[in-house]
């Protein structure tokens, strides 16, 4: 993959978490756009053939809807905070599980490993 092309599915993934976390915030024809661009993969044109709609009206759809999510990010900032938190969790259980072998520490590992496991699920993603 190249650069560019990385860039563009990084941002996409960054749309797709705003979308995710705020979406319900738009209206019902944004959401219905933005699940048809983000989730169904349809291209601009598709969407506007699809909806009766210009290409450019689809565009500038996403772009106000993109920017109206990532406001509500900036306010309310709950990705970032899931983010660090995961972060943290990450941190903890690495830690755990480099630590001495006694039965304490395996413990305290399956415990975060099951309170991990359950935060991630709660929010659709299990990195571990």
């Amino acid at each position: 993959m190249d650069t560019r092309s990385g860039e563009k599915f990084v941002e996409r993934m960054e749309f797709t978490d705003l979308y995710d976390c705020y979406g319900q915030l738009l209206t019902d024809h944004q959401r219905e756009i933005l699940a048809m661009y983000l989730y169904d993969d349809l291209t601009i044109s598709e969407i506007g053939d699809s909806k009766g709609i210009s290409r450019q009206a689809v565009h500038d759809m996403l772009k106000r809807a993109h920017e109206s999510l990532a406001d509500c990010e900036i306010k309310l900032g709950f990705i970032d905070k899931q983010r660090n938190e995961h972060e943290k969790l990450l941190s903890i259980y690495d830690e755990l599980s480099a630590a001495q072998e006694d039965a304490s520490r395996k413990k305290a590992l399956k415990i975060l490993k099951k309170y991990i496991d359950s935060y991630m699920e709660s929010r659709g993603n299990n990195d571990i």
